[in-house]
């Protein structure tokens, strides 16, 4: 059996101003967008079964 409780995710990435420029100033830049990917899932999966997830990616 598998199971999950109360599982949160976030991803941080830089961020990025538009044009060229931006993407050079990208390098030098400590500034971060924190994004929320998966926010209090729970699940449990019993012996036997047969799961998929289908998502965007």
């Amino acid at each position: 059996m598998i199971e999950v409780k109360n599982v949160s995710k976030y991803f941080s990435k830089p961020l990025r101003e538009p044009g060229f420029k931006g993407a050079i100033k990208t390098i030098f830049t400590h500034k971060k967008i924190v994004k929320k990917a998966v926010d209090d899932i729970s699940f449990t999966i019993k012996d036997g079964e047969i799961v998929g997830y289908i998502g965007s990616n």
